[in-house]
């Protein structure tokens, strides 16, 4: 089983249309958001990724969110 991520979002002054553009980009990055917490969310890489990967991918999905925000 590869490397599994939690992370917990806090969006500080986003409106409502950024906050539903910020998360559609994290669907479209495969991430799961966890039923009935507001701003969790959760992926699991594949099989033979690094540490270093999944963290340069969680790292690059944030950025990507963010910058169609």
């Amino acid at each position: 089983m590869g490397y599994k991520a939690l992370v917990t979002l806090d969006l500080p002054g986003a409106r409502t249309e950024q906050r539903k553009t910020f998360y559609d980009v994290l669907v479209e990055e495969k991430w799961i958001k966890i039923i009935n917490l507001d701003t969790a969310w959760k992926i699991i890489f594949q099989d033979g990724g690094t540490r270093n990967g999944s963290i340069s991918a969680i790292i690059n999905d944030m950025k990507k969110a963010k910058e169609k925000t």
